[in-house]
């Protein structure tokens, strides 16, 4: 019963935030293929209200 629901777990998409990448070389990055089929947004500018913050994601 455990592997079924770990298969459903692994095949869900997740939201990733990737925060303050302010020169943008995230997506340069070799590890940056391990996101690939995630919700990934990637912030390049600072937030300091978290309200707008988690509207923004």
């Amino acid at each position: 019963m455990l592997d079924w629901y770990f298969s459903l777990y692994i095949k869900s998409t997740m939201k990733i935030a990737v925060l303050d990448d302010y020169q943008n070389i995230i997506k340069d990055l070799d590890c940056f293929k391990i996101l690939e089929g995630q919700a990934v947004m990637i912030l390049n500018t600072t937030e300091k209200n978290t309200t707008l913050l988690a509207e923004r994601c």
